[in-house]
């Protein structure tokens, strides 16, 4: 029972409660029970109500520390806590908005082991061990959607689960788990590197996303094999006519104003009515409604022109999808989602005169791309699905070819890896000695250099770059199992593991292969159309952290399960959106509610599921289950 308390702040409403009860815990001398540390999730800030007495003007209290934001009383609020399960560190939500905005901050607070301050404690949210931001503000790890709508203790030792939204609904209730690592500092955003997320809904699991995560493809659960052929019936290179491009001259006031022409092989649209803004040109192209696609065009040259528009009409709307750098010469690639059958490309021109010289413009299915980056992977010929294990959700990808494989840009500043660390991660399968490419970035127009690849070559394994060397490991990768593997370079090193155990390193001689912004990333095959994988893969990743040892062995211990015969790895039925999650840690079980039921997850693993909606709550504790 709680009986005195000093400093209770008047914070307006209450939001959220929760208690544990620390090792070194006060007894109370009227219940003669553990006193409880307690939370209290106010729109004033947290208050933490200690578990011990102090004198204070000749009375046992006890203490109250508030935790209190810098930038006012309304951006104080906090919604959803929880304490973390083995080191009794509260994990909590603040909102940075007025009134009953939504969280997008989670906090990480470990306490004293001692008295709390003998004084009220109104820091700032920097003071903070740990502060993991959604999407709109991104640290590392990185979580869907731009809001947190729950966070609860999974496992303990940094480990938790989120419920996400953006308010859209593509990320609505979506369901991250996390995993946080300690030993860096814990302010920089681009700390701690060992720190990872899995991102899992009704249709994929993306697997551990270490660190700094780019890129996360190859994780779905629909066997459906995919076909991918040019959408456009013009797109160049080398273009002879501007046949099934249209121009868009509408607006013009008066002549000839606008033209689409073909010089020396390029789509050339000039524009010199200063008076209009809507002229413009594009194409269309046939596709379906839900399906994932990716537009590849390479501007020779552009000025005073407006970004490129994606849209279901031929002209430009509000509401159209804009692919940010579109007016910029260079390669780019956009992924987007087809919401007519009929869909248009269309660039326009500003109010002053204007033109863009295109060299090529292609539009195919794609393969999604599960990081928060969204670059999905152009699709080239036919990749066959099939499940990694009879009765398994998880699908590998294979029929790999010259002519079968995944293509995507490497064309962003963000991603270059430059001189600095990063990982890869992927798992394969193959029955056959060959040299075979899992993943590659590469200049196209190099020869030998720029490059960073991890592959197969006849007996051996390898993973590096083209500056400063790669590692070369004589292992039996070839016996018709799933195996992981992971190349990180770390510091001056390249090291490649293999089912969590470090094959071989070697040490750098240049630090930086030099990928430039024409570089593209393929899984499947060699840049050049050879060295094809001859057999199967699923899971393939890319960050800008280098993970260690421990975690490499961690990842792989979580990750082979899904690999079982009959292993599930998705939220039951075909909701993605998560109304409800508890941990039980006697069972080490993780529960989480949708409208299709209860998901029991252990690790990365579906191990059992209800069939009963889950609207409001859940509970849960040494196997007993309590569900609203």
């Amino acid at each position: 029972m709680v009986r005195q308390f000093r400093g209770y702040p008047n914070s307006g409403a209450h939001r959220a409660v929760a208690m544990t009860v620390r090792p070194n815990a006060e007894t109370d001398p009227v219940t003669k029970l553990p006193i409880p540390l307690i939370i209290v999730g106010t729109d004033g800030g947290l208050a933490f109500i200690g578990d011990k007495h102090s004198d204070h003007y000749g009375s046992k209290m006890r203490d109250i520390v508030v935790i209190r934001g810098t930038h006012g009383g309304s951006y104080n609020q906090n919604r959803y806590i929880d304490f973390d399960s083995k080191t009794n560190a509260a994990i909590f939500t603040e909102n940075y908005g007025t009134g009953n905005s939504l969280a997008y901050k989670i906090n990480v607070h470990k306490f004293p082991s001692g008295s709390f301050d003998t004084n009220n404690t109104y820091s700032d949210f920097q003071e903070h061990n740990r502060r993991i931001q959604t999407n709109g503000n991104v640290t590392i790890p990185k979580l869907q959607g731009n809001y947190i709508y729950g966070v609860k203790s999974a496992g303990g030792n940094g480990r938790f689960a989120v419920r996400t939204g953006d308010g859209t609904g593509e990320y609505e209730g979506a369901l991250n788990i996390v995993q946080e690592e300690p030993g860096k500092d814990w302010q920089n955003t681009a700390f701690p590197a060992n720190s990872r997320v899995v991102y899992i809904a009704s249709d994929y699991n993306s697997g551990w996303l270490h660190g700094d995560i780019r890129r996360a493809h190859l994780s779905s659960t629909d066997d459906t094999n995919v076909t991918g052929s040019e959408l456009l019936a013009n797109p160049g290179p080398s273009f002879s006519n501007t046949n099934n491009w249209y121009l868009d001259a509408s607006n013009q006031t008066s002549g000839t104003i606008a033209t689409l022409t073909v010089s020396s092989g390029r789509l050339v649209f000039t524009h010199s009515d200063t008076n209009s803004y809507w002229d413009g040109f594009g194409a269309s192209f046939t596709c379906t409604v839900g399906e994932v696609y990716v537009v590849r065009f390479d501007i020779h040259s552009v000025s005073n022109m407006n970004l490129l528009r994606i849209s279901n009409t031929a002209s430009q709307h509000d509401d159209d999808i804009q692919v940010a750098g579109s007016n910029v010469a260079g390669l780019h690639y956009h992924t987007f989602t087809a919401t007519a059958t009929t869909m248009y490309l269309h660039w326009n021109a500003y109010t002053t005169a204007g033109t863009i010289q295109l060299n090529s413009v292609s539009v195919r299915i794609g393969e999604e791309d599960r990081s928060i980056a969204k670059k999905g992977l152009q699709v080239f010929g036919t990749i066959n699905k099939t499940p990694v294990a009879p009765g398994a959700e998880l699908v590998g990808y294979s029929n790999w070819s010259t002519s079968n494989y995944l293509k995507g840009g490497y064309v962003d500043a963000d991603d270059d890896f430059g001189s600095g660390d990063y990982s890869v991660i992927a798992w394969a399968k193959t029955s056959v000695t060959h040299t075979g490419i899992i993943w590659s970035i590469r200049n196209p127009a190099s020869s030998g250099t720029g490059w960073s690849q991890l592959w197969a070559s006849n007996d051996n394994i390898r993973f590096g770059q083209n500056a400063g060397g790669y590692t070369t490991a004589n292992v039996h990768y070839h016996d018709g199992n799933w195996h992981c593997w992971i190349g990180v370079k770390r510091n001056n090193k390249c090291i490649l593991y293999f089912d969590g155990y470090e094959t071989h390193s070697v040490t750098m001689s240049q630090a930086d292969p030099a990928i430039n912004a024409s570089s593209e990333y393929i899984i499947g095959r060699h840049y050049d159309s050879q060295h094809p994988w001859q057999g199967s893969l699923a899971l393939v990743r890319y960050s800008l952290s280098a993970m260690g040892a421990d975690i490499v062995e961690k990842i792989y211990e979580d990750e082979k399960l899904l690999f079982q015969e009959n292993a599930k790895c998705t939220l039951y039925g075909t909701s993605n959106e998560v109304k409800a999650i508890a941990y039980d840690d006697s069972k080490e079980i993780l529960h989480v509610g949708t409208s299709a039921g209860r998901s029991d997850f252990h690790r990365l693993n579906r191990i059992n599921n209800t069939t009963t909606a889950v609207t409001h709550a859940i509970s849960a504790s040494d196997g007993l289950i309590a569900e609203q």
